[in-house]
């Protein structure tokens, strides 16, 4: 399937989506995968990961595309490209590269011009359908928020993958969110579907940790795919994240390139992400 859109949405701040996004775009495309990754949170997170240590002080952002996009009389639809840049990883011998669409504060404007819209909630799917083809897979980045930026990304996406923690306060707004998800499918995007549920930040040492993952499995296993492994709690996740560098190409003195464990598991997500294509 070329160009599946994968929207990485949790309605929660701090679970990892913005690792999962960076950490799964890399390791697909160290597959030999074409890989978009589209910021889509004002915050900027994806982008500063990226290599924008001032995400705010940015032009050529998802969210002036789309502002130009609202200006239909002079849109050009080659437009979309000119906004698209590139990073390049890994060694000489072992190279992969990541095409990516930044954002910042200037999205939150978009949400709210997005109100009278015509056709609101599909701006960010027409966007993205002009380079589709493109990918192998392009990744949303989503905003802790179940507004009309995320429904754009829903809309757009053909599955959804939600990071969560294994936290009561996290785990609380699962159930809010599968329903919105599901709503949209039924209304706005019939091809919807949900990749699947990933523990983000476990700490299995903590007995109320496992009792949580343990109440998700009960509550969602038959309805959603819940992958049978988890990534854990690591300081160098944070710390590859701080030094804009995909985990599986950050090394220090306790740790080797690509031997985190943290960078194994995410090469097992994309294996795992490929193969329900097959």
């Amino acid at each position: 399937m070329k160009g599946k859109t994968i929207a990485i949405v949790n309605q929660k701040g701090g679970v990892g989506k913005t690792a999962t996004t960076f950490n799964l775009g890399t390791s697909l495309a160290a597959d030999g995968k074409k890989v978009l990754l589209v910021d889509l949170d004002q915050q900027g997170d994806l982008t500063y990961c990226l290599g924008y240590e001032e995400p705010d002080d940015l032009d050529g952002t998802i969210a002036e595309l789309m502002e130009v996009y609202l200006d239909y009389d002079s849109y050009d639809p080659d437009v979309i490209d000119k906004y698209i840049s590139k990073n390049d990883y890994g060694s000489e011998e072992f190279g992969y590269s990541v095409d990516y669409l930044t954002c910042n504060c200037e999205m939150s404007a978009v949400e709210t011009g997005l109100v009278n819209a015509v056709s609101r909630e599909y701006i960010l799917k027409n966007l993205i359908s002009e380079v589709k083809n493109n990918y192998d897979y392009i990744l949303l980045d989503c905003a802790p928020s179940l507004g009309m930026i995320t429904i754009n990304a829903l809309v757009a996406a053909d599955s959804v993958l939600i990071p969560l923690c294994a936290k009561k306060l996290s785990s609380k707004g699962l159930n809010l969110l599968v329903k919105n998800i599901l709503r949209v499918k039924k209304r706005l995007n019939p091809n919807l579907d949900i990749e699947g549920i990933l523990f983000v930040a476990v700490d299995d040492s903590y007995v109320s940790n496992k009792g949580i993952k343990k109440e998700v499995m009960s509550k969602f296993g038959e309805l959603v795919n819940i992958y049978d492994f988890s990534i854990p709690r690591l300081d160098e996740v944070e710390k590859s994240i701080t030094a804009m560098t995909p985990i599986r190409e950050y090394k220090d003195k306790k740790i080797k390139k690509g031997e985190s464990i943290v960078a194994k598991l995410y090469d097992r997500l994309a294996k795992e992400v490929i193969g329900n294509e097959g």
